[in-house]
């Protein structure tokens, strides 16, 4: 096979599978969101393992919630860009911050405080909440097709990291940005797990977040679930998630994710997204790939505050994936 060729296939696969699997861990996550653990074992004894209407917030199968609906505010802007030489995008934080500010403003059923007062004039210093992290993969696959893979992964920090200072001012926080965008640009270029992991670990500045990604590794992330929203443990989760899907599997190491509870659409939205972006959308089930890309949720059905407007739609996902990653036919 022409080498090219192999890298394009891969290339589109897998920016795909990283954008399939934020929205798909986000809406599987939606059902049993704030549930702790041994409620979401009552109700699913095998896991979370498929998609329904109703869930937390009562909204359609396959319907983004505020993680993926912020995560598409970010696709679009990084569509609109400019770009360079190299046909890579300016990351225009200017835009991203009015284009977030916009989706507040269209009243959302679901949003969390630290991102809703920095858009309204107030970011946090000190807080260590997920909200930059569970919207920021769309710059990992914007960036990943760069001639070069260092200068893939410089460039995605260096815009992950002013994307989190839109809300979030915390080093920790900018940190754990950083290291996830690192990861997925590995991933969405044909790395594997253990080179993407390794990736994370090098490019971690601050202790905090080195030790989350250890944690990850070993298998523990109960160090973190004491807050349910924190940064380290979305981070540690998704990391952990990827270190045993070695041996379990996508499916269920998203699944897996799911099971621990607390908030769990953000959790799998950010899992699943990096997951994604090592193993590509074809390794999605097909059942989770459809509701997703079928779903529009403006229905009369839906009451009117879980309504969207189509700008959040991921009917058009697919090719989005393809045109930010440089390989639209």
């Amino acid at each position: 096979m022409n080498p090219h060729h192999q890298t394009h296939t891969t290339l589109r696969d897998r920016a795909r599978g990283c954008l399939l699997g934020q929205f798909i861990g986000d809406s599987l996550g939606s059902l049993v969101e704030f549930q702790p653990p041994e409620h979401i074992r009552a109700t699913y004894p095998h896991g979370v393992r498929d998609m329904a209407d109703g869930g937390t917030f009562n909204i359609l199968a396959g319907q983004p919630t505020d993680d993926s609906q912020m995560a598409m505010m970010l696709i679009h802007s990084l569509l609109g860009a400019t770009r360079d030489e190299n046909k890579l995008p300016h990351y225009d934080a200017d835009d991203c911050r009015n284009r977030y500010r916009w989706w507040l403003d269209t009243d959302p059923f679901d949003v969390g405080n630290t991102v809703a007062a920095a858009l309204l004039g107030a970011p946090g210093v000190d807080s260590q909440s997920n909200g930059s992290l569970m919207r920021v993969s769309p710059i990992a696959v914007a960036y990943a097709a760069a001639d070069d893979q260092q200068q893939a992964i410089a460039r995605a920090m260096d815009a992950a990291e002013q994307d989190a200072q839109i809300t979030h001012l915390n080093e920790v926080v900018i940190d754990s940005n950083r290291v996830y965008v690192a990861a997925m640009v590995v991933g969405i270029r044909g790395g594997g797990v253990d080179e993407m992991i390794a990736t994370a670990r090098a490019q971690a500045q601050t202790p905090q977040v080195r030790e989350a990604l250890d944690r990850a590794v070993a298998g523990d992330y109960h160090a973190y679930e004491q807050h349910m929203g924190w940064v380290l443990l979305s981070l540690c989760l998704s990391f952990w998630a990827l270190a045993a899907s070695r041996t379990s599997g996508v499916e269920q190491a998203l699944v897996d994710v799911i099971s621990v509870g607390g908030d769990t659409d953000t959790h799998a939205a950010i899992a699943g997204a990096l997951l994604g972006s090592a193993y590509g959308a074809k390794q999605w089930p097909g059942r989770w790939v459809a509701t997703v890309l079928l779903c529009t949720p403006d229905e009369p059905r839906l009451a009117e505050g879980k309504r969207l407007r189509r700008e959040f739609f991921a009917t058009d996902l697919l090719r989005q994936a393809d045109t930010l990653v440089g390989v639209a036919d």
